[in-house]
């Protein structure tokens, strides 16, 4: 799909999968038909045909940003987690921008992972602390993989449905205003 946001001055190039869990969203459950957990079926050999499906739609491809949209059952408001091979930040003006659409989870541990208390969960550094984890959730293939930035932008379900889509809009947006400021082609 491809689309041109009126902030940007350059096309933008849209490579979207809107669901990869139909099963588990009819439900309101994080695992698909088979129990799997898909969001942790990226590395290594699985047969969970969902996370086979993406991987094989994303061989060969390249990205300069990865942004995924999920939603939280437990998360008391917003949160992201950011990845950059140049070490390019948009978690602090994303979470400020969307702050004023939705509340930000100021928790200091999200998700079992630590956060910076203003809604940024911390990950490792390194690709190589990375590369040491067991199981992968789909951003760590495709950061790996597929992309040079990564955000994951995670609203919580707390929140209404119109704030949830509001809260992920605004992120998108202000990630791809910071792409038109940091590299044009």
């Amino acid at each position: 799909m491809a689309g041109s946001p009126a902030s940007l001055n350059w096309p933008v190039n849209w490579y979207v999968l809107p669901c990869i869990n139909p099963y588990g969203w009819e439900r309101n459950y994080r695992r698909n038909r088979q129990r799997y957990d898909i969001n942790r079926q990226f590395r290594g050999r699985t047969d969970c045909p969902e996370a086979l499906l993406v991987k094989r739609l994303l061989r060969g491809r390249r990205f300069v940003l990865s942004f995924e949209m999920h939603e939280d059952s437990d998360a008391t408001g917003y949160y992201l987690y950011e990845a950059s091979r140049d070490g390019a930040a948009f978690a602090d003006r994303i979470l400020r921008e969307v702050g004023r659409v939705a509340p930000i989870n100021r928790d200091h541990v999200i998700d079992g992972r630590r956060s910076d208390g203003n809604g940024l969960i911390t990950r490792p550094a390194t690709l190589a602390a990375l590369r040491r984890r067991p199981q992968w959730p789909m951003a760590y293939h495709v950061f790996q993989n597929h992309a040079d930035h990564l955000i994951g932008s995670e609203t919580s379900q707390r929140v209404g449905l119109a704030r949830r889509v509001r809260a992920h809009h605004r992120a998108l947006e202000v990630a791809l205003e910071m792409l038109t400021t940091k590299a044009k082609p």
